[in-house]
């Protein structure tokens, strides 16, 4: 089986600019090929049919490789995902 390798999460992309809060962004729907992961605490929300993931945990959000999250995270429901978006910012 190959090995996958991985940037660290401090190498993540350039902030996301977004006109929209947390709060905003939290009210809304999420696609249904959404997946949500947690990585040492953090909250990540992950798009695999688009290679795509977004990293949650700080303002500005960031977006990361998704095999951040899929390899070194947890699987999560996107009820918990809500929960600790809103709990780390105090929403």
């Amino acid at each position: 089986m190959p090995t996958i390798m991985c940037d660290a999460i401090e190498h993540a992309g350039p902030p996301l600019i977004s006109s929209k809060s947390y709060r905003e962004l939290l009210e809304e729907r999420f696609e249904p090929e959404a997946e949500f992961y947690v990585n040492g605490g953090v909250p990540y929300v992950v798009f695999p049919d688009w290679d795509y993931a977004e990293r949650w945990g700080a303002k500005p959000m960031r977006e990361v490789h998704p095999f951040v999250p899929i390899i070194r995270g947890t699987r999560i429901s996107e009820a918990e995902f809500r929960a600790r978006v809103r709990e780390i910012h105090r929403l």
